[in-house]
């Protein structure tokens, strides 16, 4: 190979969460700062002390940046008080973004949210904003299916200075929970699911961290853990030129995903997780996987696997609750990626198998 003008990667943080002048980055991931921080919209950073970086809050500040580098929406489900609105509101404060609120409960036509949703688009040089979506499944399903639309074109915009997050209760006993507008926006809107528990070691952190007494960093985090912006996107022909079976293991990965359409048809992996569906769309996975590959693939780098087992955990697993027998196996599948083809089991019996 020749030289390359291929921009560099910067070199890995020392912090879990660094702030780099024009931006921040959370795990690795950059976000860059608005401009124009001067608007009262923009929260105030004191609000949210007591947001403390455990391994599950700097988990899903990485995953929101993710969704902030590739102009994706985001829905968080997850528990309360485990901190899917407040940090969001944190990163927003720390990057100078603009809130837009919005909460669910109570709105019965998509006219209603037409001013919240214009607001957030409009366009302005230097200003960043957020529409943070709070208990986005209280949204009645006929208003979701009216506000389709704006998903749709916030995608097809490409516009990187608006965030959208949206935020839901998972089912339980006392809540039940509204499907939004099932399949549809399942398949427009990723969803980040967050564990049914706390670890203990996030609490003794916690605990800690309250007198200022934790140590740096979370236990268990380590260089896995970070995924690292490039500071301009790869070209596809870089990918090519620069990964000597880039084709041949992206053809991989191409089987990989119509095995686990396979898997999601005849039972193997749920088709729902708390009653709202759980969707792999046509082609969108690959879409959003390709893009990662873009975005993060190190330097120096011979193989794609590594870079593509982290994007299939974010784009396939987290469709899933952590610790169900869907995310177990699926995080199981996601391992013998590169390896031999394993083939599809059927229904459930491949809970207690081995996938190698």
């Amino acid at each position: 190979m020749g030289e390359s003008n291929i921009a560099e990667i910067p070199e890995r943080p020392m912090k879990p969460v660094e702030d780099t002048g024009d931006g921040i980055r959370f795990l690795g991931v950059e976000v860059k700062k608005a401009k124009d921080t001067t608007s009262p919209l923009i929260p105030r950073a004191e609000n949210f002390a007591r947001i403390k970086d455990t391994r599950e809050a700097l988990e899903l500040q990485r995953t929101i940046a993710l969704a902030m580098s590739t102009g994706d929406p985001l829905n968080i489900e997850g528990r309360t008080r485990r901190g899917k609105s407040d940090i969001p509101l944190k990163m927003a404060a720390m990057l100078g973004y603009q809130v837009i609120s919005i909460t669910g409960n109570g709105f019965k036509d998509p006219d209603e949210l037409e001013e919240k949703f214009t607001e957030a688009f409009r366009q302005e040089p230097g200003v960043k904003r957020m529409l943070l979506i709070d208990e986005a499944n209280a949204i009645l399903p006929d208003v979701w299916k009216g506000m389709n639309r704006w998903f749709d074109e916030y995608k097809r915009s490409g516009n990187r200075d608006l965030a959208i997050i949206l935020t839901s209760n998972p089912a339980s006993g006392d809540y039940k929970g509204i499907v939004p507008a099932g399949a549809d926006l399942a398949a427009r809107v990723p969803t980040y699911r967050l564990s049914e528990h706390v670890t203990e070691e996030d609490k003794r952190f916690y605990g800690m961290s309250l007198i200022k007494k934790a140590p740096e960093f979370p236990a268990g985090l380590s260089e896995d853990d970070f995924l690292i912006s490039r500071e301009e996107p790869l070209e596809l022909e870089d990918l090519e030129r620069i990964i000597p079976n880039f084709v041949e293991e992206w053809e991989k990965y191409v089987e990989w995903d119509i095995q686990i359409h396979q898997m999601q048809r005849n039972g193997s992996l749920d088709k729902e997780v708390f009653g709202e569906p759980v969707v792999y769309a046509d082609y969108g996975e690959p879409d959003k996987v390709l893009e990662f590959l873009q975005l993060f693939c190190p330097d120096g780098a011979t193989s794609i696997i590594p870079t593509l087992q982290k994007a299939l955990t974010y784009y396939y697993a987290s469709k899933y609750e952590p610790g169900s027998d869907s995310h177990k196996t699926i995080t199981e599948k996601i391992a013998t990626l590169g390896g031999e083809p394993t083939e599809v089991p059927d229904a459930k019996e491949h809970r207690d198998e081995d996938w190698e």
